[in-house]
């Protein structure tokens, strides 16, 4: 039987009627979707040159929040805001409670937060190293928290510039940098930058160092400070970081954290990848932890990227998360320490 060419002719017209509104449907999509994250860049968008809180009532209520965090870590010995030439750095020292002489005489552990965070997200572990020796938490500068970035900090060398005069205003003449994630770089970068005061450096998950940090954890990361997304969010995001664990989402910390990303504008350099050169340069006995479900880079070459420095000791948890330096802080913690004797004494040798 012969088909009617009138028939085949209206059943094409009606297949590019389909395709014609599935485009303008992917279009209008599309078009709706760049124009929400235009707007959102245009929200956070700051010609500023230097970090700041967008409006007073979200420094307040950070304030409160930073306050309640603080409630758990103990006591701090002293309370410093040391000036340097990009702004004021706030640094807290924390003491064994029987602390005496030799204690006091042992090299302090500097404890530095990651990307947007703060002293308080150092919560967990505190106790644990002050135990062995004394601690010391920084704010670091151009990150919601209490120091306060007064010049402009646009350079790897200038991370490693305003870090230095702090640990000189504070009388140190050495240290045991102690980083998580974007704070391991922190510390990674100060070594390489002003090596002099650096006994060791143990790193948790750090980022820009041994491997190149995977677009998602970046997009996830800018997304997060988008004010037109709902805070879950950042609850999916803390997940994410932690492996699907509920745990970080539910973490005492998760709300200061939450805060900062949404309402702290900061102005702080792109971290520079540091290369096998940058790391050979980098003399000193460096501890790494890597997780093996890490979001932020792939484990297998961050583990490659590790042989490049010549002084390491390597801790590889295949079932951890970006995340770990929280969830297993009792451990990694354990391992900081013996780590830091170890190096203390061959230092007394």
């Amino acid at each position: 039987m012969n088909r009617s060419p009138h028939r085949g002719s209206r059943a094409r017209r009606q297949a590019g009627t389909v395709v014609r509104r599935l485009v303008a449907s992917v279009g209008a999509v599309s078009l709706a979707a760049m124009g929400f994250v235009v707007v959102n860049i245009a929200m956070i968008w700051t010609d500023s040159p230097v970090s700041h809180w967008r409006n007073a009532q979200a420094q307040e209520e950070f304030d409160r929040l930073y306050d309640q965090a603080m409630t758990l870590l103990p006591r701090p010995g002293s309370v410093h805001d040391i000036p340097t030439s990009y702004g004021t750095v706030r640094a807290y020292t924390f003491e064994h409670r029987d602390a005496d002489e030799e204690y006091r005489a042992r090299t302090p552990a500097l404890l530095v937060p990651g990307i947007m965070a703060s002293a308080p997200t150092w919560y967990h572990s505190v106790e644990q190293l002050s135990g062995d020796r004394p601690v010391i938490i920084v704010d670091p500068l151009g990150q919601p928290g209490r120091s306060v970035q007064r010049s402009q900090v646009s350079t790897d060398a200038d991370q490693a510039a305003w870090l230095e005069e702090t640990l000189s205003g504070l009388g140190l003449e050495a240290v045991h940098l102690v980083g998580n994630s974007f704070g391991g770089y922190l510390a990674m970068n100060y070594a390489r930058h002003e090596p002099a005061r650096v006994a060791s450096i143990s790193v948790v998950e750090p980022v820009y160092v041994v491997a190149p940090v995977k677009p998602a954890f970046i997009v996830g990361g800018v997304l997060s400070s988008f004010p037109l997304l709902p805070n879950s969010f950042g609850d999916i995001y803390s997940r994410w970081i932690a492996g699907g664990s509920e745990a970080s989402a539910a973490s005492p910390v998760a709300a200061l954290l939450e805060h900062g990303r949404r309402h702290f504008a900061a102005v702080t350099p792109v971290p520079r990848q540091l290369e096998a050169a940058d790391l050979a340069d980098i003399d000193v006995p460096v501890l790494i932890a890597l997780a093996g479900r890490s979001v932020a880079h792939d484990t297998e070459t961050a583990v490659a990227g590790t042989a490049a420095l010549e002084d390491l000791t390597l801790i590889v948890d295949p079932d951890a998360s970006h995340a770990m330096h929280a969830h297993d802080a009792e451990n990694i913690d354990s391992r900081i320490i013996d780590f830091t004797k170890t190096v203390d004494r061959c230092r007394a040798d």
